[in-house]
């Protein structure tokens, strides 16, 4: 008898010792996703600032509205669900899309519009694919819901990036 519940104790212990293991990488999965989807979002509404200004196509310069207006709405949620998270949300852009704010704002007219609409169309395609590729993997209810209402509007912008000129 003395065996078993120290069979059993031996077992316990071990769960807890691997329950908080087994959590981490899916919290770490949380953490990535939401540090590559705020990241996105956030140079979605810089980009698109700086297109209100730049662009010389009131086409372009009505998809940057929608696009400011959209993400920043979209941004909004990802932060109160990372809050409740406990995880953190960017509050800058990453260096690849600083670089590209940087070069962008030394265009105007046709050439801006070009590389804006290029953009626009590589980044609303990488958005596309992190939501798919963590639809099933998060084990996070808030997040899986956040990219099933997201998703619909990210595929509907990129469309519209499509018929930017330049596309």
């Amino acid at each position: 008898m003395h065996t078993k519940s120290s069979l059993s104790l031996v077992a316990a212990a071990m769960l807890a010792m691997t329950g908080p293991a087994l959590a981490t990488p899916s919290n770490e999965a949380s953490a990535a996703f939401v540090q590559k989807a705020a990241r996105g979002g956030l140079a979605e509404v810089e980009l698109s600032k700086l297109a209100a200004t730049r662009s010389s196509s009131e086409d372009v310069k009505r998809f940057a509205t929608k696009m400011v207006e959209a993400h920043t709405e979209n941004n909004a949620k990802l932060a109160t669900i990372a809050k409740a998270e406990g995880l953190n949300v960017p509050s800058s852009l990453d260096a690849e899309h600083a670089a590209l704010k940087s070069k962008l704002f030394t265009l105007n007219g046709a050439e801006f519009d070009r590389q804006y609409g290029d953009a626009m169309r590589a980044d609303h395609t990488a958005m596309l694919k992190l939501l798919d590729d963590n639809a099933e993997t998060l084990g996070d209810p808030r997040l899986k819901a956040f990219i099933s209402d997201t998703r619909p509007v990210v595929a509907e912008h990129l469309e519209m990036a499509k018929n930017l000129s330049g596309g």
